[in-house]
């Protein structure tokens, strides 16, 4: 498999939609193939970003369901909370600011994935 790219350099990332690109790109491509190209001959771009969103988280939380034997929606919900994020991150303010925005993945990184696998496990 060295002929393959599975990922790039996801921690230099500065925002989740760059992190979402280069964190797992088969799954992305997959995606991007199948679920944005489809749906955006019909919706707007964003509409399209975000039905693309919902359809991963999903996609995840099935994974997360399947791995602990629980369908409890956290993986959904913290999938979905990425919008948000997003477009803070992509606002006039912001742009721009990449130290600034790789410091605020990396919180919301830490605290979501590690609260996430907390709930999953505790709750």
């Amino acid at each position: 498999f060295a002929d393959r790219r599975f990922y790039a350099d996801w921690w230099n990332s500065c925002d989740w939609l760059e992190f979402s690109r280069e964190w797992n790109i088969p799954v992305h491509h997959f995606f991007r193939r199948h679920v944005y190209s489809a749906s955006r001959h019909t919706l707007s771009r964003p509409f399209a970003t975000v039905i693309t969103f919902l359809t991963s988280a999903l996609a995840h939380e099935l994974v997360m369901g399947c791995i602990t034997k629980k369908l409890r929606g956290y993986g959904f919900v913290a999938m979905m909370l990425q919008m948000p994020i997003v477009m803070v991150q992509r606002s006039r303010w912001m742009r721009g600011r990449t130290l600034l925005n790789n410091v605020l993945f990396w919180c919301s990184m830490i605290l979501g994935l590690s609260m996430m696998c907390a709930l999953y496990v505790l709750v």
